[in-house]
C-alpha cells in the first residue's frame, strides 16, 4: 500500500509537467449553443498515455484534449488506471463533432488489466476529458462540435460580452 501511494505522489508530480498551458475551446452546438472551456492537450503518445492521471482536482470548465493522427476504431478507448477523480470523456469524429459520451470512474490497481477500458463505441480522432457531470450539466451532446484555439475565440468573445 506504501509504494502504490508513494506511485501515486509520482505520477501527480508528473502529470503537471507534461500537458501543455490550457488553450481556449468551445463547445458549440446545431442550434448556436456555446460553452467556454480550457483544454489541455495530449498530442504525442507519451502526453495520451499521461492523460489526467494523478490529478486529484480538476477545475470547472477545464479539461484535457486527445489529438490523435488518425481515426480509431470503435473498439478502442480509455481507462482509468491511476486516475483519482470521476471523469465523462466525449469521443469526437474526424470532423471535430461529439459522436459518442461515457461516464469514467476512477480505478487505482497494480496492474493494467485490472481496469476497465471505456470502448468509444464509435470512430475517434478526438476526445475530451471533463469533471464528471459537465456534459450533462450544460446538456451538451453528441452532434456538439469542438472549436479550439483561434477558432474558440467566437465562444470566448461572446462570453465576454455578456
Amino acid at each position: 500500500m506504501r509504494l502504490a501511494k508513494a506511485a501515486l505522489s509520482l505520477i501527480a508530480a508528473m502529470s503537471f509537467s507534461v500537458a501543455a498551458q490550457p488553450v481556449p475551446a468551445c463547445f458549440l452546438s446545431l442550434t448556436g449553443d456555446r460553452h467556454a472551456v480550457s483544454l489541455e492537450i495530449a498530442r504525442t503518445p507519451a502526453e495520451r498515455r499521461q492523460g489526467l492521471m494523478g490529478r486529484e482536482s480538476l477545475k470547472t470548465g477545464h479539461g484535457m484534449l486527445f489529438i490523435y493522427p488518425s481515426v480509431n476504431k470503435s473498439s478502442r478507448g480509455f481507462w482509468m488506471r491511476n486516475t483519482l477523480i470521476p471523469l465523462d470523456i466525449a469521443y469526437l469524429g474526424s470532423n471535430k463533432r461529439v459522436a459518442s459520451i461515457r461516464h469514467m470512474e476512477p480505478c487505482i490497481a497494480e496492474s493494467d488489466a485490472d481496469c476497465p477500458i471505456y470502448s468509444a463505441g464509435v470512430p475517434y480522432q478526438y476526445a475530451v476529458e471533463m469533471n464528471a457531470g459537465f456534459f450533462d450539466k450544460l446538456n451538451i451532446k453528441p452532434g456538439y462540435q469542438l472549436l479550439w484555439g483561434s477558432e474558440a475565440q467566437v465562444c470566448h468573445q461572446a462570453e465576454q460580452s455578456q
